[in-house]
């Protein structure tokens, strides 16, 4: 049940391509565009940009703070031991509406929003805080997660078909999500800092204060919806 919950919200929220997958330079495939994006969001990036950017959070933070448990529950997916509800996917819809309008207004692409999101959270304000990044602890759980499943099915595989490929889709889940995780849970931060380009992290060292009132903690850096392989058709069905 929490599993079909988790799938709801993250429909629900759709953080997928949207307004950013019909950019010519990035494809539609959310995985592929994140690990493009990962390599781009270290700057540099215009003053007007960063501030828009802001201006945006600013408008869909009440949102997020009326539903920020169960947001943040759906952006730990695998790492959350809470069951989901109704209530929770009714935010996360709302969220995203509110964010798309808000992106229009600004005149931000979705794709802006993730880059912008990487630099600026992921990055820069967990590289400039000196603390473990709360990433660190959905790491070790995944981790976790990824030993106790894969022995599961090497030492003691479910005899029923369904069930073993439903605990083999999970484990992929789980290595999906530590995948785009372990980037900020590793951040070294005097590496991170050194590879921001300069004017955009001294802008962001002058609006420091505001940048952390607006933290989303693990939600601004939530792996990606995992692209799951297409069922084979019945024996026989030629798909004509």
């Amino acid at each position: 049940m929490r599993r079909a919950f988790v799938t709801a919200l993250v429909a629900a929220l759709a953080l997928t391509g949207c307004a950013g997958a019909g950019s010519p330079s990035l494809p539609d495939d959310d995985t592929a565009r994140r690990e493009i994006l990962l390599r781009r969001a270290w700057g540099p990036e215009p003053p007007d940009v960063l501030e828009r950017y802001l201006a945006v959070r600013e408008q869909i933070a009440p949102r997020f703070r009326k539903y920020e448990t169960g947001l943040t529950q759906m952006a730990l997916r695998e790492a959350s031991s809470r069951a989901m509800f109704g209530k929770a996917v009714l935010g996360a819809a709302l969220m995203r509406k509110d964010l798309d309008r808000a992106l229009e207004q600004a005149g931000l692409t979705f794709a802006d929003w993730e880059r912008l999101t990487i630099l600026v959270y992921g990055r820069w304000l967990r590289a400039v805080r000196g603390t473990d990044p709360p990433e660190r602890r959905v790491a070790r759980i995944l981790q976790e997660l990824e030993v106790a499943i894969a022995r599961h099915l090497e030492n003691a595989p479910p005899a029923d078909p369904d069930e073993r490929r439903a605990l083999e889709d999970r484990l992929a889940s789980v290595r999906h999500q530590l995948r785009f995780t372990a980037p900020f849970a590793l951040l070294d931060p005097e590496r991170t800092l050194a590879a921001i380009d300069p004017d955009t992290r001294r802008w962001l060292e002058e609006h420091r204060e505001r940048i952390e009132s607006l933290d989303f903690g693990v939600f601004d850096t939530m792996a990606p919806p995992r692209d799951r392989p297409r069922p084979a058709p019945p024996a026989g069905d030629t798909g004509a």
